[in-house]
């Protein structure tokens, strides 16, 4: 099958362009979460500051929002819609 290799290529240089800017988004959310929302908060209650505790607030972050996110997304995306999935 002459053709299907660069197909192939384009299709892997595209999904990793797309997993790339996910990862990015979501590592950014972390860290907004974890400075502005945890970092606060705990200072107030315990001076003790413990960066991995503000990691695994991250973290925990992370894993809840990717939950809701998709729980959103099922409820409110239509599988059978003609329209882009990444616009709507």
């Amino acid at each position: 099958p002459i053709g299907y290799g660069i197909v192939g290529v384009i299709l892997a240089g595209l999904l990793g362009a797309i997993f790339s800017s996910i990862d990015s988004m979501l590592h950014s959310a972390a860290t907004l979460f974890a400075i502005d929302f945890y970092k606060p908060i705990r200072q107030r209650f315990s001076p003790k500051k413990e960066d991995t505790e503000e990691l695994q607030a991250g973290r925990f972050f992370l894993l809840a929002f990717s939950f809701l996110v998709t729980i959103l997304t099922l409820l409110f995306t239509d599988p059978n819609s003609k329209g882009n999935f990444f616009i709507e």
